[in-house]
This record gives C-alpha cells, structure tokens and sequence, in this order.
C-alpha cells in the first residue's frame, strides 16, 4: 500500500507515529488524521506560558482570572490539559491495538453499552450477551462488527477538555 503524506512525500505501509494505524492517511508529522489534531494540540499546550498571551491557544473560558489565578490556577489546568490529551492519545493506541488482535464477544459488548450510553440509554438496557456474540459470529465477524461500532463512536463529537473537567481540579470555578 502507498500512502501520501500532507507535505506530498510517499512512503509504504506508513502508519501513525502515535495510534500505530496502517489504514489511516498520514496528515503531518507523522500522525494519522485522527492523531494529528490532538497532537497538535498537546504541542500548543506545552507550549502555553502565563506572561505571554499569544501562547494560549485554546485555554479554557469562564475562569475568574484574578492575578491569584495565574500564579496557582494555571500550573494546574496546563497540567491537567496536557494529561487529558495524553490520554486521548493513548486511547487511540489502545484501540489500534485491540483492532489488530483478537476481537471476542466481551469487546463487542463494551462497544455496544459505550455506544448506549452515549445514547443516553440505562446502563442495565443491553443485557450480557459476550456468549452470544462468541457463540453468533466468528472472529472475522467480531472484528467486523468491532471496527464498525468503532467508527460509529469515533464520530460522536468529543467534547474535549471542559471547564467541568477542571472544578474538581481547582476547586475554585464558578458553576
């Protein structure tokens, strides 16, 4: 397979520098089109220093910034945003992973009640079927069905890093 990066260069069997993906188009620096952006990002955010504001791209909105913010506030919300991005990496490593080994009916139940809450439905609405999908479907089906559940989560909205995601943090945010 032949694969084109953003900058025009070709390589074969590139996959993602971060995800490990071989079925993703490579955008930049090495990271598939799912990665790049969030990759991008976490640069950005290592990036942000208090005393220069152009350096604050994508900081959070709706804090009271007092000067008592930029002093004990921001070390923690830099430090909280890196972490969360970090973990959205990871997240799609992990999924690359499992993609490319042994898909069996437990999997595909997790992708479904991710799914559902998504949704909005009951956490008990799915009753426990891993037997009926080990059971169903062969391992070329779960992983099928897997990859197809995945892209249907993928293209939910992620909300991102939230103020909500801070209060806890810092205790200190008006609701």
């Amino acid at each position: 397979m032949k694969r084109t990066s953003s900058k025009g260069s070709s390589s074969h069997d590139a996959s993602c520098v971060n995800c490990g993906s071989p079925d993703r188009p490579i955008k930049a620096k090495g990271y598939c089109a799912r990665c790049y952006p969030i990759a991008l990002r976490l640069e950005h955010t290592q990036g942000w220093d208090a005393f220069q504001p152009t350096t604050l791209r994508d900081y959070p909105k709706g804090f009271n910034y007092s000067p008592n913010h930029w002093e004990n506030d921001f070390p923690r919300i830099k430090e909280h945003t890196i972490r969360e991005l970090k973990k959205r990496l990871l997240h799609f490593e992990r999924l690359e992973e499992k993609l490319s080994g042994r898909i069996d009916g437990f999997d595909v139940e997790q992708k479904l009640r991710h799914l559902g809450m998504q949704a909005g439905a009951k956490r008990n609405a799915l009753p426990r079927c891993t037997e009926i999908f080990d059971r169903s479907f062969t391992l070329k089906q779960r992983k099928i069905l897997f990859k197809l559940l995945t892209e249907m989560t993928e293209s939910i909205k992620w909300d991102g890093i939230t103020l909500r995601g801070f209060e806890w943090h810092i205790g200190n945010v008006e609701a």
